[in-house]
């Protein structure tokens, strides 16, 4: 269980300019089970810009970067793992194609981003376990229902490597009995994965000034060398599939009470659940897990957002929070001397 606070200020040059910048300066302190982290703060900045290409296309670069120096704790392979310090950088380029007489709307996308994630203080920035870079691409289509309403089918294709990723375990190929060491996380590049995820959404006016978002998610994730694990210790030939159906809902208001003053709020629910067919195996304490990475979660939040100022340069705050739930229905507790409990 987390909540997180945030706060936002960004600013963008006229309205006339092709380029946008934006930056955020954030603040936070991770609570879990009675522990406090220390407060620190985040930075993000990014940069796009709109570049009209011949016959209707329009051509949309991005580029972004974050860090977040709020001690995290984010899922990994073998579950939530705590991190001192985060980056994330991402760029990415999208075309638009725009028909004359309307119709469906084409957006073609690729990118690249890198995440990096320190354990430790000391730790170098490109040396973490869990640092990973994914490069995608893929294609949307959007049609116009009139009246304000749309609708977007889309799929995209991905593949994401841990470069620095081997468990210590993989330098001793055999257990203390000289069987083979079997369990799914053993090894270098168990963790390279493609994907394919596919989308559609729809978004609407509602009537009384609420308009409403809603997008739903199919993703299927094949890992490039991760084995199934057998409850006797040896690996399947089969290697790991996980499929993972998400849905996001928003309901939104927008008002403007001066000419020079604009609020923007809304409220966002979403859904994930995931089904793996890999298992865990626990070769120290003969403890067997299938269905170990399945689990269901749920968020819900608000935001609002306060524009104020010339609209060709407006100065922008917004707020948001977001409380988040997860749980894994296969996986047994364990103690802080790592016995299992159920």
């Amino acid at each position: 269980m987390r909540a997180l606070l945030l706060a936002v200020l960004t600013a963008s040059p006229s309205a006339a300019a092709e380029t946008v910048l934006s930056a955020r300066l954030l603040g936070g302190r991770h609570l879990a089970n009675g522990r406090e982290g220390s407060f620190s703060g985040a930075v993000a900045g990014g940069a796009a810009a709109a570049i009209p290409l011949a016959r209707n296309w329009t051509l949309f670069p991005t580029l972004a970067g974050s860090w977040n120096g709020v001690e995290s704790a984010l899922d990994t392979p073998g579950g939530a793992t705590l991190f001192s310090e985060s980056m994330d950088h991402r760029v990415a380029v999208k075309a638009v194609y725009e028909p004359p007489r309307g119709g469906w709307r084409l957006k073609p996308h690729a990118g690249w981003r890198a995440r990096f994630l320190r354990e430790a203080k000391d730790e170098g920035w490109t040396d973490g376990l869990f640092d990973h870079h994914t490069v995608d691409a893929g294609f949307e289509a959007e049609c116009d229902l009139g009246r304000g309403a749309s609708a977007a089918l889309g799929w995209a294709l991905s593949r994401t490597l841990f470069p620095n990723y081997a468990s210590l375990e993989s330098a001793a190929p055999v257990d203390p009995r000289g069987r083979p060491l079997a369990r799914e996380l053993a090894g270098a590049g168990v963790l390279d994965s493609d994907a394919h995820l596919f989308t559609a959404a729809l978004r609407g006016p509602l009537g009384a000034g609420l308009r409403a978002d809603a997008r739903l998610g199919l993703q299927v994730r094949d890992f490039l060398d991760q084995k199934l694990v057998r409850a006797d210790g040896l690996l399947e030939s089969e290697r790991r599939s996980d499929l993972v159906t998400s849905f996001e809902g928003a309901l939104r208001a927008a008002r403007e009470p001066r000419p020079d003053l604009r609020l923007d709020g809304g409220l966002t629910l979403s859904l994930e659940s995931a089904v793996s067919d890999q298992a865990s195996l626990d070769p120290a304490r003969a403890h067997y897990e299938p269905r170990h990475y399945n689990y269901a979660d749920w968020g819900v939040g608000p935001d609002l957002a306060v524009s104020w100022g010339d609209p060709r340069a407006p100065a922008a705050l917004s707020l948001s929070a977001r409380y988040a739930w997860r749980r894994w229905p296969h996986r047994s507790a364990r103690d802080a001397a790592g016995a299992y409990s159920g």
